[in-house]
């Protein structure tokens, strides 16, 4: 910052417009501000950026425990299924079997 002050300075004192040092003083202090807003605006933009990373990913990992507990709801009842209906599920798996043969290798022999 302090570079950026003395080259305004050697710009402003080499050109026909000299300003007395209450306006350098001026300039200084408006200088110090915009860099002290843009700090505090860079600050803030990465403070909200991490918050909205921070929910996105609670979110995500939310759904993500509602996916498994759907999965593994699923799976159990599948699981129940083919106990309480032991001949039916060999049958129901045969026939999806032998479907799959007919539609992926139907026309090889």
């Amino acid at each position: 910052m302090a570079k950026a002050l003395e080259s305004v300075g050697k710009a402003i004192s080499n050109s026909s417009f000299a300003p007395d040092a209450a306006q350098l003083s001026v300039l200084r202090q408006d200088l110090n501000t915009l860099a002290k807003d843009a700090k505090d605006l860079k600050d803030d933009a990465v403070q909200i950026g991490t918050e909205q990373a921070r929910k996105a990913s609670a979110a995500a990992r939310e759904q993500l425990q509602h996916a498994k507990e759907g999965a593994v709801s699923k799976f159990e009842k599948s699981e129940a299924y083919v106990r309480n209906n032991p001949g039916q599920s060999v049958a129901m798996a045969f026939l999806a079997g032998a479907l799959l043969s007919l539609f992926l290798g139907g026309g090889r022999r």
